[in-house]
């Protein structure tokens, strides 16, 4: 390390009679050392070093007349002086430099015992009477051993990578490293020997370290920083060069940037988009976001399609009732689509036929069907499809039998040839009490890998009054549910029914939601006055809440929220969080570690009107809303 430099000065620069020519220019040699020039007969001090390291230092010679400078004798650079040969230099890359240029040579100083050493540099050149350069070279070495480096980042021992994750523009975080000598020597630091390398180095900071010289077992810290200043992925590594073998170390460093909100104007129109229940937004992937809008062009109904690529939000395809050849109103009233986004689910109100679109090769293949042949009004009101394409529900909630709307669901399970061969369903969802049920298939839902069906209903409790519910039908055999009495295989019973605390009103539309794993199930209804009543049950995949009686299950919490009847939620894939919103505004809640409760409160809210469906894109990462423009917001939590 260069502990003292003299700077040559611009006066300096001044020639001196024995420099000149009294023809042809003049040649002015000098001697640079990071980017400053070193006066004549200057010195260069290096670090303390170990016995057996080596402290290396790079240093240009410069010609700063006007005429070619020749670098003369051999070699041109020589150490001598040397008191504990320890010292040493490359050569110059060349011997004739044009006005201007400079060439790079190395010194190095590698003791051989303990203790101060000191030579002298001495570049020749033939400029003038006085050609020759001499620079004093001072270092000190310390006891033996070999010094070695050990780096931790944000408590994690020597990382193969430093990832730093998304963030959104202009925010920035930063993270601890932990620099330990665990050799014998001692680990020394030169200038800006600690530094951010490669094609995005200025969106990554390194402050430190806090000390140059470190014994055997001591340790230094500095601070590693993330701050984008574009949208974008970025790439590079922290590099760290030591007087230990195998310097310099380099740590690769990822991370990401989006701007949030990000914003994609007219994605819909806007006719009777404040509607609650009519506008669907879906997405379970990162990339793709479905818009469905069955009041779009004078109620024939529309779907748009965007994609995300992380800075870029663009509308990449529209569907209409055209295209799929149907005559009626009202097409897109719901839309799913699966965790890779290649294919969608699209129904339509009150119709017996679905089309499942394959997206993973031409925009122009013909959808799938999916049919029913008891399917009446109200059929495709709501829809999901499992993340990984396995299975396909459609709700129908106005579904009637003894002149109650008790509601259903349809399950289409993915035949081993593909989606090309289903076309009935394969299963019709009940409520074991049609009776004391209302309206089941408003909301419907699906885990993961199909394992878990979930279904909104209203429930009539022992005390006749009407309840939030969800029915839960699990699989196993090949089937899900329970097998109806009177044997009827294609109707099935469900298997739980999980019954929220709060009243509601018969005309109350229930929203349901269930995690990846099927292990925590929610619902929600709004209440006149402007609140929210939702109720979490928290389980393993087979049961959930608390036990009541007669399969009828108790929510694990109740909690009360401000918002209206347009308001809707969604459930983290893992359960750790719920977005929920309505044209007031956008809030989260976290689930505490121990499980949710009834004292869970807001942890976070966006104040922007959200329509429609809330989706989680990118595992939670990302939340989709419409406003109510009819722009579809992606916001980063």
């Amino acid at each position: 390390m260069l502990r003292r430099l003299t700077a040559l000065c611009a006066a300096s620069l001044l020639l001196a009679p024995a420099c000149q020519s009294d023809v042809g220019g003049v040649a002015v040699p000098a001697l640079r050392f990071n980017g400053a020039l070193l006066g004549a007969d200057g010195d260069l001090a290096f670090s303390a070093t170990s016995v057996g390291g080596v402290t290396s230092l790079a240093l240009e010679v410069v010609n700063l007349g006007d005429a070619p400078l020749r670098l003369v004798g051999d070699p041109p650079v020589r150490v001598v002086e040397d008191s504990a040969l320890a010292f040493a230099a490359t050569q110059p890359s060349l011997r004739e430099l044009p006005p201007g240029a400079a060439a790079a040579f190395v010194v190095t100083f590698t003791p051989r015992a303990p203790g101060s050493a000191t030579a002298v540099l001495v570049l020749a050149t033939d400029a003038g009477e006085t050609p020759d350069l001499s620079l004093a070279l001072t270092g000190e070495g310390l006891p033996g051993g070999f010094p070695s480096l050990a780096v931790a980042v944000g408590g994690v021992t020597e990382p193969t990578v430093w990832d730093f994750g998304r963030a959104v523009v202009g925010a920035a975080s930063s993270v601890g490293v932990r620099l330990t000598n665990d050799g014998a020597g001692t680990l020394t630091f030169g200038p800006a020997s600690v530094a951010i390398v490669g094609p995005d180095a200025d969106q990554y900071s390194v402050v430190g370290p806090d000390k140059l010289a470190l014994g055997a077992s001591e340790a230094a810290t500095a601070t590693l920083g993330f701050a984008p200043t574009r949208c974008g992925v970025f790439d590079a590594r922290l590099s760290i060069t030591t007087n230990a073998a195998g310097d310099p170390y380099l740590l690769p460093l990822a991370g990401d940037a989006i701007v949030s909100p990000l914003a994609l104007e007219g994605v819909t129109d806007t006719t009777l988009i404040q509607v609650p229940d009519l506008v669907t937004v879906a997405s379970a992937d990162g990339s793709r976001v479905a818009v469905a809008n069955p009041a779009a062009d004078s109620f024939a109904g529309a779907l748009s399609l965007a994609a995300l690529d992380g800075c870029d939000l663009t509308v990449t395809g529209r569907m209409t009732a055209a295209d799929v050849g149907y005559g009626g109103a009202l097409f897109a009233s719901a839309a799913a689509l699966t965790a890779s986004g290649d294919a969608l689910l699209v129904t339509a109100r009150d119709y017996a036929t679905a089309w499942l679109f394959d997206l993973s090769g031409a925009s122009d293949a013909a959808p799938f069907t999916l049919s029913t042949v008891d399917a009446g009004a109200g059929h495709g009101r709501a829809a999901a499809l499992a993340a990984d394409g396995s299975v396909a529900v459609i709700g129908q909630p106005l579904a009637a039998s003894g002149g109650g709307a008790h509601g259903a669901a349809f399950v289409w399970a993915r035949p081993d040839a593909g989606w090309a061969t289903a076309s009935e369903a394969t299963l019709k969802l009940l409520p074991t009490d049609v009776a004391a049920t209302t309206r089941l298939g408003q909301a419907v839902g699906v885990s993961h890998d199909g394992g878990v069906i979930v279904g909104g209903a209203l429930v009539r409790r022992a005390d006749q009054a009407l309840a939030p519910a969800v029915l839960v039908w699990v699989a196993h055999d090949g089937t899900w549910g329970e097998e109806r009495v009177p044997t009827n295989s294609h109707v099935r019973d469900p298997t739980a029914t999980l019954l929220g605390s709060a009243p509601a009103s018969s005309d109350a539309t229930v929203t349901a939601a269930v995690t990846a794993d099927g292990a925590t199930i929610a619902c929600a209804v709004a209440q006149s006055g402007g609140s929210v009543d939702l109720s979490l049950f928290d389980g393993d995949g087979t049961t959930w809440g608390s036990a009541g009686v007669d399969g009828v299950w108790r929510e694990t919490a109740h909690l009360r929220l401000a918002g209206s009847v347009g308001w809707r939620f969604a459930l983290a894939p893992d359960g750790s969080f719920l977005i929920g919103g309505d044209g007031a505004g956008v809030v989260e809640l976290d689930r505490p570690e121990a499980g949710w409760d009834d004292a869970v409160a807001v942890s976070r809210s966006w104040d922007l009107a959200a329509f429609g469906d809330l989706v989680l894109i990118d595992g939670g990462a990302l939340v989709g809303v419409l406003d109510p423009s009819g722009a579809l917001q992606i916001l980063w939590r």
